[in-house]
Formats: C-alpha cells, sequence, structure tokens
C-alpha cells in the first residue's frame, strides 16, 4: 500500500505570506492550475480513495484532483490544518507587532 500526502493549491493568503490555518478560503486561479497540474501527474498511480479535510480550498483541491483519478473522496474534520487562532490571515511581521507575546 503507498500513501501520498498532497498539500491543498494556493490560496491569496498563500501567496501574500500570510498564515492560513483554520481559515475557510478558497484556492485562486494558480491554485486551480496547480490542483489540476497535480490530477494530471497522479492519474497514472491506483488511488483508491483520497482523504480531504472539510476546508474549502482542500475540497476544492481534492475534488480537482479526482477528475483525473475518480475514486471516493472522504472528507474529515479531524484532518484539519493547526488552528492559528489570533495569527490566522496575518503575516509574520503583522504577528510580532499585534501579537502581546512579541511586541
Amino acid at each position: 500500500m503507498n500513501i501520498y500526502l498532497l498539500r491543498h493549491g494556493q490560496t491569496n493568503l498563500n501567496r501574500d505570506g500570510k498564515f492560513q490555518g483554520a481559515a475557510d478560503k478558497d484556492l485562486n486561479e494558480f491554485g486551480k492550475i496547480q490542483a489540476e497540474l497535480l490530477g494530471k501527474r497522479i492519474q497514472k498511480y491506483n488511488i483508491d480513495i483520497i482523504y480531504s479535510s472539510d476546508l474549502k480550498r482542500v475540497i476544492e483541491t481534492s475534488k480537482i484532483i479526482n477528475s483525473y483519478v475518480n475514486t471516493d473522496i472522504i472528507i474529515k474534520k479531524e484532518l484539519r490544518e493547526i488552528n492559528m487562532g489570533s495569527w490566522d490571515t496575518l503575516t509574520m511581521e503583522e504577528r510580532y507587532t499585534t501579537d502581546e507575546d512579541y511586541a
């Protein structure tokens, strides 16, 4: 059995260098292209199932990939990225100037 770990495509927060964590954002156009290219690349493998978190960017990536591998997608909240709390949507610099522990 092989397990392939894949990351979701790019969002605007990724592009802008911001923490994303549990912030539920859609893929941007480049992220959709990334997912398409990944789907084309892995279609040669025998993918039995796709597991996805319940975040929009991950579900969208999974659905695009699945258009190439045609299998079941199981969505699990437990697969979410870590919740960054007050850091979600901030850049590293913004984190240092707004977080009381670092300011």
